[in-house]
């Protein structure tokens, strides 16, 4: 499975931020506080239903809002696009 693009919404900083993988290696550099670890633990979150912080879901959601949304988007698998949604009382996964 390779990893194309990741769309995040009121995940942790990120109010709305698209992020395009190329293939091969891709290198994640920033200033501290920029959200390297936020992009990591989304994608963590997406294969393993929780977070590596152990952290709860509500925790993940940005101060001023009331839900996150993830989409991802793959090559190569059985479907291409994905998302996550988490709205303070129900988590939904769609394909």
């Amino acid at each position: 499975m390779e990893l194309k693009k990741i769309e995040l919404r009121n995940f942790r900083n990120f109010k709305k931020q698209n992020i395009d993988f190329k293939p091969g290696i891709n290198v994640i550099s920033g200033e501290n506080g920029s959200g390297k670890s936020n992009l990591l633990e989304s994608i963590y979150l997406f294969f393993k239903g929780k977070s590596f912080r152990k952290a709860r879901l509500k925790d993940m959601i940005n101060w001023e809002e009331d839900f996150f949304r993830l989409d991802l988007s793959v090559k190569n698998y059985t479907y291409d696009n994905f998302y996550l949604y988490y709205d303070k009382k129900k988590i939904y996964s769609m394909e």
